[in-house]
């Protein structure tokens, strides 16, 4: 699936997304954690 690094520029963001939403969830719950 991830052969190279540079082919990830030349499709659609998938691996982008998947990481921003993991991301965001990550962030959500540090912040309610926090609080």
């Amino acid at each position: 699936m991830f052969e190279s690094t540079g082919n990830i520029k030349n499709w659609h963001p998938v691996p982008f997304w998947t990481g921003f939403s993991v991301g965001v969830m990550l962030t959500v719950g540090l912040f309610l954690l926090g609080k």
